[in-house]
C-alpha cells in the first residue's frame, strides 16, 4: 500500500493545486503543520479529494469525518489508523 500522506497530499493538491504555493509547499516538504482551511476547499473539491482517496486506500469514508481534521498532519494521522483498523 501507497504512503497515506502521500496519497493525501496528491489528492488535495490534484483538486486545488496548493504545491504550486511555495508557502504550502514548503510546510509539506518539512512536515509542518498546515491548517487545511487555508486551502480554501470547496464542495466539489473535496468530492474530488474524498474519491481519490477512498479509491487509492481502498475504503470508504466520510466526508465530514475526512474534513473535520483541521491540518494535514492530523487527517493524516486519522486515515493512517483508519486502514489499520484503529479509528472509528
Amino acid at each position: 500500500m501507497s504512503d497515506v500522506r502521500t496519497i493525501v497530499i496528491e489528492a488535495l493538491d490534484n483538486a486545488t493545486g496548493f504545491m504550486n504555493n511555495s508557502e504550502h509547499f514548503a510546510l509539506v516538504r518539512d512536515g509542518g503543520h498546515l491548517d487545511l482551511a487555508m486551502l480554501d476547499i470547496d464542495s466539489l473539491s473535496q468530492f474530488e479529494i474524498l474519491m481519490e482517496i477512498e479509491d487509492a486506500l481502498s475504503v470508504e469514508l466520510d466526508a465530514d469525518e475526512v474534513f473535520s481534521h483541521s491540518s494535514l498532519n492530523a487527517l493524516c494521522a486519522w486515515l493512517e489508523a483508519k486502514v489499520a483498523g484503529d479509528a472509528d
